[in-house]
């Protein structure tokens, strides 16, 4: 029976090095997320209306009545965070390739694609800065989604604690993201920065990653005080759990008029495509 014991000690080094590694590394609960409580988030800006992810879409969502605008941030070749969605320039500019491939002054030379997708504007793809910039001159507040195709993550995650810090965004800004990484090198740089941990029915990562990121420990290990759930996984279930956690909720992708007033009603914050109004 020697090799049964040594099975169940070698168990129980494993359970403790695994809390003990877990303890240490957990941060510090998240700041209180209440700025950010019963918002409407406008999605991309108004991008049914204007060039996404643009300054003339967070324009058009500030004239259409939103409060609040999200964007996506991507890492340039040459370490500036811009506003763009997807990994490459393709579908949204005029362009061709990698967004890490190309430089902050290629990229400004692109153009948007207009909302209709038949031609292209005279928009153009702002840095981060140039966001924050007409966020706070519109007294609007701001998501700051990291998306997960970046691959130099700490890198892009310390860029934008530098600007939380040089704008003092704190009670202006979250951070949002599908990847853990970002979400703990944020706050393991700047513990008063609040971040929100992005959750959908089919993730962009592996089944250890998806059942952890599903379970409030792995919330508390990352300090996170919003979750974000696409709207088919908002079940009243699933908000009334993380609300009791003390954590806000955040839906997305939130359009229908009907469904923006019961989340409402909840003290829910909503992502939509559609800020006043219904699509």
């Amino acid at each position: 029976m020697a090799w049964l014991k040594r099975i169940l000690w070698a168990y129980l080094f494993l359970a403790l090095f695994g809390f003990g590694s877990y303890r240490l590394g957990q941060l510090t609960p998240s700041p209180d997320p209440n700025d950010f409580a019963g918002l409407e988030i406008a999605h991309r800006g108004a991008a049914l209306h204007f060039p996404e992810n643009t300054l003339a879409a967070i324009d058009g969502a500030d004239a259409l009545g939103a409060h609040s605008v999200e964007v996506d941030v991507m890492l340039s070749e040459d370490g500036v965070p811009v506003v763009i969605h997807d990994p490459t320039v393709d579908r949204t500019t005029d362009g061709e390739g990698l967004v890490r491939e190309h430089t902050l002054d290629e990229l400004r030379a692109l153009r948007v694609r207009t909302p209709a997708g038949d031609g292209f504007g005279v928009a153009t793809v702002p840095t981060l800065e140039a966001v924050i910039e007409r966020v706070i001159a519109l007294d609007m507040k701001l998501e700051i989604e990291l998306k997960t195709e970046v691959v130099r993550t700490y890198e892009l995650s310390l860029a934008i604690v530098a600007l939380f810090d040089r704008f003092s965004l704190h009670d202006r800004a979250f951070v949002s993201s599908f990847d853990p990484r970002f979400l703990y090198y944020v706050r393991q740089a700047d513990p008063r920065i609040v971040t929100a941990l992005a959750v959908m029915e089919h993730p962009p990562y592996g089944a250890i990653t998806e059942f952890l990121v599903h379970r409030e420990a792995f919330a508390d290990f990352l300090g996170v005080g919003i979750i974000e759930p696409e709207q088919a996984m908002a079940s009243d279930a699933f908000v009334d759990h993380w609300l009791s956690t003390g954590r806000l909720v955040n839906v997305w992708t939130v359009n229908a008029e009907r469904d923006k007033a019961q989340f409402r009603q909840r003290g829910v914050t909503i992502t939509t495509d559609c800020p006043g109004e219904s699509c």
